[in-house]
């Protein structure tokens, strides 16, 4: 059972029995990879949720000026491909993160690594009460308290007995695809401001009666103005969940081995995560009397966003691991990884300054909004590995790991180190 419900290396022991912060050279880099993937790929949808690009007025059937075949090409291949994937994913790699924290030897000044835990949560809940208040669009305030519900989760014994882990990763499969798809549907959960309780005559009419591209249209727009509410909180911690059931079992093994198998499992669940988001639009029924994730093709759009999940990360760690992740490419990607709340941050200020230059939400439409994207993505891929050959955190890293261990920590990089 032991050996089961560990996933920690001698020198994540060692430095949890000193009660400091883990060496960055004890990182599974292939881990850091995925994350950097995910951070990355977040923006893509937030981007259009921190410019307010009228979706809320297409779905009412309002016209929007200025609105092309690329823009609407941008939201199709946005609201269907990467809502809910890189998201997901994050969240996946955020309950891994909690298990491997909270399987840490017992010991140090803080006595148990769960009041660690707990005390990295909330310094963690405040950074995000405040970036919510600048932004209008976090998530770290809503990680903190799903990560603190996780900790309650995770049971007395620490680290978790295998049966409890596992029954915690079939409660998170069954948020993600079961209860949280259901609670999309039910009046009074689906709070968020962000989706219609009702859509227009004139979607309704696209659903039923248009084209396939029309639908995709109606069901991404719908898709990418979904992220809150109830039900979307439910699917995040069913993530987190499912992470903690990773970071406690014997799967984190396989970041260690050949990345062949990574690869084939993860393209055979891309494949299948894109054809199942493809059969979205195709509900069961009367498409007018629907609303949300409903139907066969609601259903399939729900597995199908599992499956990119866990495909996308199972190809980015393959293929961090068949590069070595040191080397080039991939180090760009693991530094991004390693500052992953710095560059969060630094996204949000990005885009959002480039929002307040006058004219700018009207110019930009969606497809100059991917351009605004790639521009952000250039400079935190540049700027984050140059940042880590000189420090040893990112700079919020280092503030949040000093808030957490109430002693200000080693900043610099040592000489010796070379990225």
């Amino acid at each position: 059972m032991e050996s089961e419900t560990r996933a920690v290396s001698p020198p994540v022991a060692e430095a949890a029995t000193r009660g400091s912060p883990l060496n960055p050279g004890s990182r599974i880099a292939a881990l850091d990879v995925v994350r950097g993937v995910a951070l990355l790929g977040i923006l893509l949808v937030n981007v259009h949720l921190f410019r307010g690009f009228g979706i809320t007025a297409l779905l009412e059937g309002e016209p929007v000026e200025g609105r092309d075949a690329a823009d609407r090409l941008v939201e199709i291949l946005t609201g269907t491909f990467a809502t809910g994937t890189f998201l997901g994913l994050f969240s996946l790699l955020f309950g891994i993160g909690l298990a491997l924290q909270l399987s840490r030897s017992q010991g140090g000044r803080f006595g148990t690594p769960r009041l660690l835990v707990v005390q990295r949560l909330f310094w963690l809940l405040l950074i995000g009460y405040g970036h919510r208040q600048l932004a209008g669009v976090d998530i770290l305030f809503p990680y903190a308290i799903l990560g603190l519900a996780t900790v309650v989760l995770a049971g007395p014994i620490l680290p978790p007995r295998a049966a409890w882990s596992r029954g915690l990763g079939v409660l998170g499969v069954f948020l993600v695809a079961i209860l949280g798809p259901i609670a999309a549907n039910l009046d009074g959960l689906n709070t968020s401001a962000f989706v219609l309780e009702e859509r227009s005559e004139s979607a309704q009419e696209l659903l039923g009666a248009g084209g396939v591209g029309d639908r995709l249209e109606v069901r991404a727009l719908e898709a990418i103005r979904s992220q809150s509410g109830v039900a979307f909180l439910l699917q995040i911690l069913g993530w987190m969940l499912a992470g903690f059931w990773v970071g406690t079992s014997r799967m984190l093994q396989a970041l260690r081995g050949p990345p062949r198998p990574l690869l084939l499992w993860g393209c055979g669940a891309v494949a299948a995560g894109v054809l199942m988001r493809l059969g979205m639009p195709f509900p069961i029924g009367d498409p007018g009397a629907l609303r949300g994730p409903d139907g066969v093709g609601g259903a399939f759009g729900t597995m199908g966003s599992a499956l990119l999940v866990v495909g996308v990360g199972a190809v980015a760690a393959g293929l961090s691991i068949r590069a070595a992740a040191a080397e080039r490419p991939f180090h760009r990607l693991a530094a991004v990884g390693r500052m992953a709340l710095t560059g969060y941050l630094l996204q949000s200020v990005l885009v959002k300054s480039a929002f307040l230059v006058p004219g700018a939400r009207d110019a930009l439409g969606s497809a100059g909004s991917l351009l605004l994207v790639l521009a952000v993505w250039g400079f935190l891929l540049a700027f984050c590995p140059w940042w880590m050959r000189r420090y040893r955190f990112g700079p919020m890293e280092w503030v949040w790991r000093s808030l957490t261990y109430l002693t200000l920590q080693p900043f610099r990089q040592r000489a010796s180190v070379v990225q």
